[in-house]
C-alpha cells in the first residue's frame, strides 16, 4: 500500500535543484538542444501497456487576487535561490549555489552557514532530518564530452551547519538528491555515465544505514529492469518518495516510477506515463491523497516556447492538466483540489525570451484545470523551489535573493 503523510510529500519537494531538474541540465549541454515545441514523442519502448492519457487543456485565470497573504524577505548579496527545505515551520534552510542559510524562527532571521567548497563546485542538494543533522550534495558539472570530470561530494554537519565533513566523494555521476528518512537511513539518487561513443548513462541509487558513513550500490537490478529494447538505459534518478526505512519510490526523467520494499535489493515498475514530449521536465513526484501517483514538470526554451504540466493518476487512466505558456519548476499537490507550483510565466503571451519573463507561484483549487496567481514578481525571472510542512504555509525561493512566504486566509 502506498502510504505517506502531507508533511513527507511536502518535504520531498522541498529541497532542492531548482534552477532546473537534473534530466533539463543535462538536455543542456548537448549539442542540440530539443525545441521547446509540441512534437508526438517518440514511440515507447516500454514492455509494460501504458494507461490510458486523457488531455487537459489548462487555463490561467486573470484574477489575480488572492486570499493568501505574501510575506518578501531578500537576503544580503542577492544570490540567485535553487533550494529550499523546512523542517516544519520553525526550522528551514535555503541555499544558492555557494551558500546555505538558516532560520530557526519561522523566516524572520536568516544565517549563513559557513561550508567551504571544492573549486568550480555548486551546491546541487540538501536535506535536513534535524535543526542539527544534514546533507549537502556538491557537484562540479562537466560537458557531456567529459563525463569523467563531473565529480560529486556528499558533506555531513552534526552541528547544525557549523562545521561539515566529507563522507563520499564519486566521478563521471550526478547525484540529484539526498534523502533521509531517519537519522540512519538514506539514499542518494542520480545517473552514472558509462560511455561516450554512443552516450550511455544509468540510474544510479546508493543507500546508508549508518548516517552516511557508508553508502551500499543498489543500482543493478534497478538498471536492469529498466532497459529498454536497444539494451540501454539512459534515463536518470530526478525525484524520491521515502515509505519508511525499507521502501522507497522513485522518478526517472521519462517519467517512469520504480519501487523498492526491501532495501533496494529488488524493484518493480509501478507505473510511467507514456507521450510526454521528450523536451519536457519531468522532475516531481508525489502521492495524493488517494494513494495515486502525481508528475509534475514542464519545458522552457529561450524564445521557442513554455509549458506546465500535471499529470494525475486515475485507477485505470492518466489526467494530464497542461498549462501554455508557463514552466513548472517545482510542485505540491495536497489533496485532488489544492496544487501549487513556481517558475516563469512570460511578461507577454507572444513572447518567451529570456529577459522577457516573470517570477510566479500559481494555485489550482481544482486538481490542475484553472488556475490563479497567488504570487507574482515583475523584478525577478523565475521562482526556482517550493517547501510545506502545513498546506496553509508554504515558501518559496527564487532569483534575487527572494524568500517568499505564503500563508492561507485559514491562518490569518
Amino acid at each position: 500500500m502506498r502510504k505517506i503523510t502531507v508533511s513527507n510529500i511536502a518535504m520531498s519537494f522541498s529541497t532542492l535543484l531548482c534552477l532546473m531538474c537534473i534530466a533539463c541540465e543535462r538536455k543542456a549541454t548537448t549539442a542540440q538542444e530539443p525545441r521547446a515545441e509540441y512534437s508526438a514523442p517518440k514511440a515507447s519502448q516500454d514492455r509494460i501497456p501504458p494507461k490510458p492519457t486523457i488531455e487537459i487543456e489548462s487555463s490561467l485565470s486573470k484574477d489575480t487576487r488572492s486570499s493568501w497573504k505574501a510575506l518578501v524577505t531578500q537576503l544580503p548579496g542577492r544570490q540567485t535561490l535553487d533550494h529550499i527545505h523546512f523542517l516544519e515551520e520553525t526550522h528551514g534552510w535555503v541555499a544558492s549555489k555557494d551558500a546555505v542559510y538558516q532560520t530557526s524562527d519561522g523566516g524572520k532571521s536568516w544565517q549563513p552557514l559557513r561550508i567551504d567548497l571544492p573549486p568550480n563546485s555548486a551546491i546541487a542538494n540538501m536535506f535536513f532530518i534535524s535543526p542539527r543533522l544534514g546533507w549537502v550534495v556538491v557537484q562540479k558539472r562537466a560537458s557531456v564530452s567529459k563525463y569523467d570530470e563531473n565529480h560529486t561530494w556528499l558533506f555531513q554537519t552534526t552541528d547544525g551547519g557549523q562545521s561539515w565533513r566529507l563522507q563520499r566523494e564519486d566521478k563521471a555521476s550526478v547525484v540529484a538528491r539526498v534523502v533521509f528518512v531517519n537519522e540512519q537511513d538514506g539514499w542518494l539518487i542520480g545517473h552514472r555515465y558509462i560511455g561516450l561513443v554512443p552516450l550511455r548513462f544509468n540510474l544510479l541509487i546508493l543507500r546508508t544505514s549508518d548516517q552516511g558513513r557508508s553508502w551500499t550500490d543498489v543500482s543493478a537490478e534497478l538498471n536492469r529492469i529498466a532497459t529498454d529494447d536497444t539494451g540501454m538505459v539512459n534515463d536518470e534518478l530526478v525525484d524520491m518518495l521515502q515509505e519508511g526505512p525499507v521502501a522507497a519510490v522513485i522518478l526517472t526523467s521519462r517519467g517512469k516510477i520504480f519501487k523498492t520494499s526491501n532495501y533496494g535489493q529488488s524493484w518493480s515498475k509501478v507505473a510511467f506515463i507514456p507521450g510526454e514530449p521528450e523536451s519536457t521536465c519531468i522532475c516531481r513526484l508525489g502521492i495524493g491523497e488517494d494513494e495515486q501517483f502525481w508528475l509534475a514538470g514542464g519545458a522552457y526554451e529561450n524564445g521557442k516556447g513554455m509549458w506546465g504540466m500535471l499529470a494525475v493518476e486515475q485507477p485505470n487512466l492518466w489526467k494530464r492538466y497542461r498549462l501554455g505558456n508557463a514552466h513548472f519548476k517545482d510542485a505540491l499537490v495536497f489533496s485532488k483540489s489544492h496544487a501549487v507550483t513556481c517558475g516563469p510565466i512570460p511578461l507577454d503571451k507572444e513572447d518567451t525570451a529570456d529577459d522577457q519573463r516573470l517570477g510566479v507561484i500559481l494555485h489550482s483549487a481544482d486538481g490542475g484545470r484553472l488556475w490563479t496567481v497567488l504570487y507574482l514578481n515583475k523584478q525577478i525571472k523565475t521562482i526556482n523551489a517550493l517547501s510545506a510542512a502545513d498546506p496553509n504555509s508554504i515558501w518559496a525561493v527564487g532569483e534575487d535573493g527572494l524568500i517568499v512566504h505564503l500563508v492561507s486566509a485559514q491562518l490569518n
